[in-house]
């Protein structure tokens, strides 16, 4: 599943972290407008650009702003994950939740014990947690997810 093509992730990559970080912002607010109007598919769009986004910022990002291209990466996925789940696309999500938790994984293990990097892996694998995590970081709309749901991991 992609949702940039190879071309825009090539000139998305040549961005600087401010116009990344800015363009993510950008998308996270069109997915919302989306989200809100119950326009799912258009919200899947958004929120998976912008999740890809944060992928290409956090393979770039130094070491003092991993923290905050992995909250982004979280965010831009729960926001995704719940929009595929709104549309009854499960198995995307499923799959989103993977890639973004093996991301998360790899560079909380080069972390000190207490870390931000660990705090945002534990949130983002509590699916129950989503909406209080992303509603303190966006105040953008969210629908709670079911408390038993739960994702394979691929």
């Amino acid at each position: 599943m992609q949702f940039l093509c190879p071309t825009h992730q090539d000139e998305l990559g040549k961005l600087s972290d401010a116009d990344m970080v800015s363009l993510w912002f950008d998308w996270m607010n069109q997915a919302a407008l989306y989200y809100e109007e119950g326009d799912w598919q258009q919200s899947v769009v958004y929120s998976g650009c912008s999740f890809e986004l944060s992928i290409i910022y956090l393979s770039q990002a130094e070491k003092n702003m991993q923290a905050n291209a992995c909250k982004n990466l979280s965010l831009s996925a729960m926001y995704c994950i719940n929009a595929l789940i709104q549309n009854n696309e499960n198995h995307k999500a499923s799959y989103v939740f993977a890639v973004v938790g093996k991301l998360l994984d790899n560079c909380s293990a080069r972390q000190e014990k207490v870390s931000p990097i660990k705090r945002i892996t534990s949130a983002f694998r509590n699916i129950a947690g989503h909406g209080e995590y992303f509603n303190n970081h966006l105040n953008f709309p969210f629908n709670r997810l079911d408390p038993q749901l739960n994702f394979a991991v691929h």
